[in-house]
């Protein structure tokens, strides 16, 4: 009996989509003489934020409204003791003031308020966007492509590995494992 010849192959494909929703990164921030006051100027900007994002028919989100037009999340506040730059002994020292965080999370579905919710949070007080992406929904149509094109990839490498292997002869292919890429783009 002749010895077998393993082939393992990967597919890898790509396919460029309009995005299905945004997802902006945010951090709210505040600095105080005192923790308590750190916390109460965070927990504001907080507050405006989220009335500002209501008022844009958002709400914070939940399991149950994961596919709203827009939520938001707010994860948990932190504080630690500010340091800046001290000149005197040419480092890092503490100010005596403490620092309070929270980032956010905006996820936009309805993506003709990216510009008004973009706005919203540019005028927000103590708050910074960190980062902006667009992503595609696990459904999208656009999977399912992309997973097919990754398979006739690997279908297609194992051919060619077999046939320079193996020479001309008869090859069996076997897929065992192939890794789709999507990626959505700006509209």
């Amino acid at each position: 009996m002749a010895e077998q010849t393993v082939l393992s192959v990967r597919g890898e494909a790509r396919r460029t989509v309009p995005p299905d929703y945004a997802i902006l990164h945010c951090g709210i921030n505040a600095t105080a003489t005192s923790k308590i006051e750190a916390t109460t100027l965070l927990r504001r900007a907080q507050d405006a934020v989220m009335a500002a994002l209501e008022q844009l028919g958002g709400a914070a989100r939940t399991v149950e409204n994961e596919g709203a037009p827009l939520t938001w999340s707010i994860g948990t506040m932190s504080t630690h003791d500010e340091h800046d730059y001290d000149q005197a002994p040419g480092r890092k020292g503490a100010t005596g003031r403490v620092a309070a965080h929270s980032p956010l999370t905006v996820q936009v579905r309805d993506l003709s308020q990216v510009g008004r919710v973009g706005q919203v949070l540019t005028e927000a007080e103590r708050l910074h966007v960190h980062d902006a992406s667009w992503a595609v929904d696990p459904a999208n149509p656009a999977w399912r492509a992309v997973r097919a094109d990754a398979i006739a990839a690997a279908l297609d490498r194992g051919r060619d590995y077999a046939a320079a292997a193996a020479g001309a002869g008869s090859a069996r292919t076997c897929l065992s494992r192939v890794s789709p890429r999507s990626r959505s783009r700006t509209p």
